[in-house]
């Protein structure tokens, strides 16, 4: 059931809008210092969801635990256009 995965979608999906207190202790460090930075933000909101952690998250080696959570969260699905669909939904719903 995906609903026990709620957190972690949103994670992946809104790493920007997420309140820190609701984020698990081993992610609050890295939310807060992605959602001070105003330069990935803007990138955020410049590109897809993908290209973001593609080109910009995995390459900077600077957040693990955001890294870790879009590995997990995207492996769970069988094809990159499910997890697209998803997502897309997901957006309209928080």
């Amino acid at each position: 059931d995906f609903r026990a995965y709620k957190e972690e979608f949103r994670l992946f999906v809104a790493p920007f809008d997420i309140d820190i207190n609701d984020v698990p202790t081993w992610f609050q460090m890295e939310a807060i210092e992605l959602q001070c930075s105003e330069e990935l933000k803007a990138k955020f909101s410049s590109c897809s969801l993908f290209n973001f952690y593609k080109n910009v998250i995995v390459p900077s080696g600077q957040f693990p635990s955001l890294i870790d959570n879009a590995l997990q969260v995207v492996s769970m699905f069988g094809s990159t256009y499910r997890c697209k669909q998803l997502f897309s939904k997901m957006k309209f719903s928080f």
